[in-house]
């Protein structure tokens, strides 16, 4: 097996706010039912992966696995919260077509280390991010 080259990781949030450097002064949430609380789609300090885009970039694409030769293209939509102390909680797969992939991906998000927690007017909460992994 070896790592796939051509992995492009591009990060947007429901909102469709960048990862990074997000100006915007309203925080939005909404009330989880079945986790019974409050979880935050935009915030004013969204939660960051230890080293920013690139590290998670370079994170996901060293810990994917393809072997060598398949044809492995897909675009996954994965979804999970920061919790406000940074661990990542709660990863789901909301889109995906290669179901090869499935379990290795899940299996890398849930390992992933806490990230820099998000906050809303000073106070850290809980955030729900979704990502969509590019895979040529």
């Amino acid at each position: 097996m070896r790592v796939f080259p051509n992995i492009l990781l591009m990060l947007i949030f429901l909102s469709g706010s960048s990862v990074f450097g997000q100006d915007s002064t309203k925080c939005i949430s909404s009330f989880d039912t079945i986790q019974q609380r409050v979880i935050y789609s935009q915030v004013d300090n969204m939660p960051q992966f230890p080293g920013g885009n690139d590290s998670l970039e370079y994170y996901i694409l060293t810990k994917l696995k393809l072997e060598y030769g398949g044809c492995y293209q897909d675009r996954v939509y994965v979804t999970f919260i920061i919790e406000d102390d940074g661990r990542v909680t709660s990863v789901k797969i909301l889109r995906i077509h290669v179901e090869l992939l499935r379990e290795q991906i899940l299996n890398i998000l849930n390992n992933m280390d806490n990230w820099k927690p998000g906050s809303c007017y000073g106070i850290r909460v809980p955030i729900r991010i979704i990502i969509p992994i590019k895979i040529n």
